[in-house]
């Protein structure tokens, strides 16, 4: 309670009132005595403050903290990889993902998956009606030709009709195969073109489904903010009653000793108050950066960040499992998104208490190990570190946390 300072006060001008009596020296060296009002005074200060000493502590407690807003949390459930929104775009982006990897490669056992369905719905036909025809000609050249040209005459005239019945069928054949080559062409890059464009369409729909997740994140936070700053004042108000109540007694007893000091020819200055707490003030800041500064970043698309925590001035957690005090110095943010993160391991401990972790990003082909936090879990501790580019995912400014 911060009355220390106004009963020092009132108890030298007690000390003084008891060892002089009511006496007061003037400069010429002459004593004279208090007046009574002047006496009365300070026996009513002193009995003031012995009253205000004997007040035992009685502590607040009340609520000081305003804590995350209905909206907020919202906001914060839907960041997290878990959340529906998220899953539906991940099931999109897996299902193009399956489609691309489903495309053929051109080859002549693609191409022939292709051809041979054609070939026998169209050569076949050909060459049998290629058969009858050869097959009504050499009947009419056995029944028509043999007696009247005798025997080498009519083994001729078959020689010359066998020989036109291979060309004929050579040539149905190439024909077939080559018109069959076409058309599988055609054929396997048409659906080559639809198992793209329907990989397309599902990573369209993944995107607008994560941006869409984006913008209600913003529009939860920033709409929850203000709602935690409103709260917040609110708490302010009641500790700040609470305070004034509790230092009643003591304000209205400054007045009292101006009074007798001024009686006494003295100037006394005393201070009834100890040091602001600053609990409140701290709260309502933190509430206010939600509503004010949490959106204002650059939102212009960086790309995941690919450089190593280790090689950005970062003190290593050297206190596993404890609180790890980690210096930080960093510019601009870093992609830190649990999405994009592979192999988490904890590690230790920010002072602050959110958690510090070893791991590595999903994108990065040479599988480095990197340090750092989680979005998702720095989001409600320090939301002004937090920035959301323009993929959907969340980026952290390391330089804002402790």
């Amino acid at each position: 309670m911060p009355w220390g300072a106004a009963i020092a006060a009132v108890g030298a001008v007690g000390s003084a009132y008891l060892n002089n009596k009511g006496k007061k020296t003037d400069a010429g060296g002459s004593t004279t005595q208090d007046s009574p009002q002047t006496i009365a005074a300070s026996n009513d200060a002193l009995g003031r403050a012995q009253t205000i000493a004997a007040t035992p502590y009685q502590p607040y407690t009340g609520q000081v903290v305003q804590p995350m807003s209905a909206s907020e949390q919202q906001g914060k459930a839907q960041a997290y990889p878990e959340s529906a929104l998220n899953k539906q775009a991940s099931s999109l982006y897996s299902q193009a993902a399956g489609d691309i990897a489903g495309i053929k490669q051109y080859n002549n056992d693609s191409i022939k998956s292709y051809m041979d369905p054609y070939v026998q719905a169209t050569l076949n036909p050909v060459l049998n009606q290629e058969n009858i025809n050869y097959a009504t000609q050499r009947s009419a050249l056995e029944n028509s030709k043999a007696g009247a040209f005798g025997g080498d005459r009519s083994a001729l005239e078959e020689r010359s009709l066998e020989a036109a019945h291979s060309q004929a069928t050579e040539k149905d054949i190439g024909d077939a195969y080559s018109a069959a080559y076409t058309n599988a062409q055609k054929a396997f890059f048409q659906d080559q073109d639809k198992q793209i464009n329907a990989a397309k369409a599902l990573t369209d729909v993944g995107g607008n489904v994560s941006r869409l997740n984006t913008q209600q994140i913003q529009d939860l936070m920033a709409t929850g903010g203000l709602e935690r700053v409103l709260g917040q004042q609110q708490l302010n108000f009641n500790l700040d009653t609470f305070t004034k109540g509790q230092q009643w007694s003591t304000t209205q007893l400054q007045p009292l000793l101006q009074a007798i000091a001024a009686s006494k020819g003295t100037q006394t200055q005393t201070s009834l108050y100890g040091p602001p707490t600053n609990v409140a003030g701290t709260a309502i800041g933190a509430a206010a950066t939600v509503a004010g500064a949490y959106f204002t970043g650059n939102k212009q698309s960086q790309g995941p960040d690919t450089t190593p925590l280790e090689n950005q001035s970062v003190q290593a957690a050297t206190d596993m499992g404890n609180s790890v005090d980690t210096s930080l110095d960093l510019s601009g943010d870093t992609s830190s998104d649990q999405r994009l993160k592979t192999d988490i391991v904890q590690i230790g401990y920010l002072p602050s208490g959110i958690p510090w972790y070893e791991f590595r990003y999903v994108y990065d082909p040479s599988r480095r190990v990197h340090q750092g936090v989680l979005a998702q879990e720095v989001l409600p501790v320090f939301p002004q570190a937090v920035r959301i580019d323009e993929d959907g995912f969340l980026r952290v400014n390391y330089g804002r946390l402790h």
